[in-house]
């Protein structure tokens, strides 16, 4: 995740791209043998980017 950016790699193939939202993650590319799963993924990206976000704009502010 980069700027709010998400790009999963599998060797030399992207297999999630998307996008950091204030609701959570817009998924824009997906394989399709990862559809099933979909929802389950972005809300996983969601939780970590959120996490992130703490990590970088609060540390050291307690």
């Amino acid at each position: 995740m980069t700027e709010g950016h998400v790009i999963i790699r599998e060797r030399n193939r992207t297999v999630v791209e998307g996008n950091v939202t204030p609701s959570g993650v817009k998924l824009e590319t997906i394989a399709v043998e990862l559809g099933p799963i979909q929802n389950e993924l972005a809300f996983g990206l969601a939780l970590r980017s959120e996490d992130l976000f703490r990590q970088l704009h609060y540390e050291g502010t307690g």
